[in-house]
């Protein structure tokens, strides 16, 4: 991770938790190291130790590679002073991770889609999308209980608003990454919880909807024939995961049925909206950046 990056997302929780793991507890330390005269050195890794951890503690799929160098130095003095924020645990993590981890430039076919693997690290660009039913909600919780739009302060529309706001309390939302590489981004994405406390302090999730990122984290889950991955449940009530996919399409109807009007049709919304359903999959974000 050589490049600078400007955060949107930065999950610390989980990237501690696995730095945790591969390193058996985060430290804070001063390292001093002196060499006099024209001494030889050299640098060896190889996966055999790193790959048992990173297999053992967090599953991931390392291949085999070794690494070594030589050098000479008249002098070294080295004396510095560590300590972690979120960002450069972030950046040591990664570190571990990049000969396990893959980074997708290319467009992948739908075989190709089929073979990532659960567990896997990988980076990525994508465009985020959030629900069009999110940003109803949130659009209707700023209109506020009384407003041009609701002059009369009607009781209906308040309960429509106090509905919006319980749903903005929540603490995290489900949203779509599409990636470059994708088959075909109506069909082959990603699901992800984005944490709201893991957001930058200047953002909110309605702002990362069809904006562009490079994203690092981990394939959770593949959402197998049998199974639909809610999104968005605009009802709040579970309803939408015991409901077909025929009776969630009609209830998708109705509601587009009742914005039909010129400064509701940016809120038009279809089936990606609430579920997702094979080939997406599930994904865990340990963070969206930009370069």
């Amino acid at each position: 991770m050589s490049e600078l990056r400007e955060f949107y997302y930065l999950d610390s929780k989980l990237s501690g938790n696995y730095l945790t793991q591969i390193e058996d507890g985060l430290t804070q330390y001063k390292y001093e190291n002196k060499m006099e005269g024209s001494p030889n050195h050299s640098f060896e890794i190889s996966t055999g130790a790193l790959g048992e951890i990173l297999s053992s503690t967090l599953g991931v799929p390392l291949p085999d590679f070794s690494y070594r160098r030589d050098g000479k130095s008249e002098k070294i003095k080295i004396e510095e002073f560590k300590t972690l924020n979120e960002v450069s645990q972030l950046s040591r993590l990664v570190k571990y991770l990049e000969p396990a981890m893959i980074d997708i430039k290319e467009k992948l076919d739908r075989e190709s889609w089929g073979q990532l693997s659960e567990n896997q690290f990988i980076k990525f660009d994508c465009e985020l999308k959030v629900s069009n039913l999110y940003l109803f909600t949130e659009f209707t919780r700023k209109l506020g209980k009384k407003s041009i739009f609701n002059p009369g302060n009607d009781e209906q529309f308040n309960e429509y608003v106090d509905h919006a706001e319980t749903i903005e309390d929540k603490k995290s939302q489900k949203i779509i990454l599409k990636p470059n590489f994708s088959p075909d981004n109506n069909k082959y994405y990603f699901v992800s919880e984005i944490k709201k406390r893991f957001l930058d302090e200047d953002v909110e999730l309605k702002d990362l909807n069809t904006e562009k990122f490079t994203v690092i984290g981990k394939i959770d889950k593949k959402i197998e024939t049998s199974e639909k991955e809610i999104v968005f449940d605009l009802t709040e009530t579970g309803m939408l995961e015991v409901m077909r996919s025929k009776e969630i399409k009609q209830f998708i109807k109705q509601f587009n049925q009742s914005i039909d009007n010129p400064m509701m049709t940016k809120f038009f919304s279809t089936e990606q909206d609430i579920y997702a359903i094979k080939p997406a999959m599930k994904f865990k974000p340990l963070a969206l950046y930009k370069t």
